[in-house]
């Protein structure tokens, strides 16, 4: 049996001779006039015109064109796709420089001080107040809408009773994880279900806990 790659030449000459009904031509004999045929010469001619204006719009766009933002400036950060948040920008967050990463940037947390690298495409400059307190008023409201998204992982220092779960929040990065501590809250949580499902070592360790604290699981 052939590779499937070797038959690739086959099935795209296939593909590009075969009549399209918009302009009953084949891209072949728009591409190329000596292969013309049958086609009607008007719808040809169409044709090759809208493929000349999409190859002259195509090559006066300029890519990889980096931000305009300024070290020091502020800007909103797009959610990820899978946050089921309303709003879906958030921050201002404070642009630091280029990433290390083609097309990326990285930015701060105005409040934490974390620093993440996200992709140019997720940010676009703040335009409202640059009052340091108001700004820090306005993530904290943000903040207070975040829900679990799921637990990354859990740890137990040595000679401590305390579990510290590793939440990520939805809507953002993985540089903004934060540990929680398990306790009468947290172990409410249908994410430490979740957690517990897919790593069973730590079902004994948090089920005595909340048996020791009266918490219920």
């Amino acid at each position: 049996m052939q590779p499937w790659d070797e038959h690739l030449p086959s099935v795209e000459l296939i593909l590009n001779s075969k009549q399209v009904s918009s302009t009953k031509a084949s891209p072949l004999d728009i591409l190329f006039p000596f292969t013309e045929g049958k086609a009607d010469p008007s719808r040809l001619k169409a044709a090759r015109e809208a493929l000349a204006r999409y190859a002259a719009k195509k090559a006066a766009i300029p890519t990889n064109v980096p931000p305009t933002h300024e070290p020091g400036s502020l800007v909103l950060l797009l959610r990820p796709k899978s946050a089921k948040i309303e709003a879906n920008w958030r921050g201002p967050f404070r642009y630091l420089r280029r990433g290390d990463h083609t097309s990326s940037s990285i930015i701060q947390h105005i409040t934490t001080d974390k620093t993440m690298e996200v992709s140019d495409r997720r940010i676009k400059a703040w335009t409202g107040s640059t009052d340091l307190d108001e700004l820090k008023t306005l993530v904290a409201e943000q903040e207070g809408e975040y829900a679990v998204d799921h637990i990354v992982s859990a740890r137990r220092p040595a000679r401590s009773k305390t579990i510290y779960l590793l939440v990520h929040w939805a809507g953002c990065e993985s540089a903004e994880d934060s540990e929680v501590t398990l306790n009468a809250e947290t172990a409410q949580m249908a994410a430490l279900d979740d957690f517990l499902n897919v790593s069973p070592s730590w079902r004994q360790p948090v089920e005595a806990a909340c048996r020791r604290n009266g918490w219920q699981l």
